[in-house]
């Protein structure tokens, strides 16, 4: 997989995750690790590009040039390698295995080098999956509490569960597998290539540093303004502190320096100015889209 952009929805981009296993089924918030956000959207963008490979006509084109989700088509379910969640990318800057000599080399054949072209990457690193598996696991336990800020004006906050099936398995090499189906009113929220989506490299959401970044910068985007769109949305938006509480279940500490470290390290230029102390504490952004002067790798 070559290109790891993913249209991240609003309603995605601006949610919580709750556990659905109690009697009312309005069980307690759980606050995802850094790398369980990883893992997440990793298995959203995998689960789409094999969805759409194995089932015809999920998505229908309109005259506009515009798609449809079609709710009749019967989605089986997708089945993944584990290995799939360490081999998503190539990072074609490290070429180089560090084998100076070509007899200590233990590929039988030198030139099909298996890092000659790049070397491999993913959000699990050296085979590492034991923390995936009970992630996952715990994922068909929650439902996902969407459109938390309402940006989505058409749709309410809504709580959706997100896994219809999960079953786990090996290979004949014994190589792990697992065969997962989301619920139709969960992936139809990520399936369509437009609406109110903000196209995201995953990249960047991988290779930045704390669960607060990645989620802030998701945020950000997802507010952001593209710099050739300026005279249709100016990219400004405030947020007070109940907002972060409803997202995150608390206030980050030091968003100032969150935002200053993210546009650093993306293609978004981020503005903040704070007004008011303690709780009624607001933060006025305006956050700018540079992915076309400074495109992310």
């Amino acid at each position: 997989m070559e290109s790891l952009i993913f249209n991240v929805p609003s309603e995605i981009s601006q949610s919580f995750f709750k556990y659905t296993d109690t009697d009312d089924g309005n069980g307690d918030a759980y606050d995802l690790e850094e790398t369980e956000i990883n893992y997440f959207y990793a298995l959203l963008y995998i689960y789409r590009e094999k969805l759409l490979d194995q089932t015809d006509n999920l998505l229908i084109e309109e005259e506009d040039g515009k798609y449809r989700f079609d709710e009749t088509v019967k989605c089986e379910p997708v089945t993944f390698a584990l290995k799939e969640f360490s081999e998503m990318w190539v990072d074609k800057d490290r070429k180089k295995c560090g084998v100076k000599d070509k007899k200590d080399c233990g590929d039988d054949d030198r030139n099909n080098c298996s890092v000659k072209d790049g070397k491999k990457c993913g959000v699990v690193t050296d085979g590492q999956y034991e923390d995936i598996r009970p992630f996952f696991n715990k994922l068909k336990e929650m439902s996902i509490v969407v459109n938390v800020l309402r940006k989505d004006k058409d749709m309410p906050i809504t709580k959706i569960k997100m896994v219809e099936s999960l079953s786990w398995g090996k290979m004949k090499k014994s190589e792990p597998y697992f065969t997962l189906n989301f619920t139709k009113e969960f992936r139809k929220l990520f399936m369509l290539p437009e609406q109110l989506f903000k196209k995201v490299d995953l990249k960047t959401v991988f290779t930045l540093r704390g669960k607060n970044q990645k989620l802030l910068y998701l945020l950000f985007k997802d507010y952001s303004r593209d710099e050739d769109n300026k005279r249709f949305y100016k990219g400004e938006k405030k947020f007070g502190i109940t907002d972060f509480e409803k997202l995150f279940g608390y206030v980050p500490q030091k968003i100032k320096g969150i935002s200053k470290n993210i546009q650093s390290k993306t293609e978004l230029t981020i503005d903040c100015v704070t007004t008011g102390i303690g709780i009624t504490t607001n933060y006025k952004f305006t956050i700018i889209n540079n992915e076309k002067t400074k495109p992310t790798e």
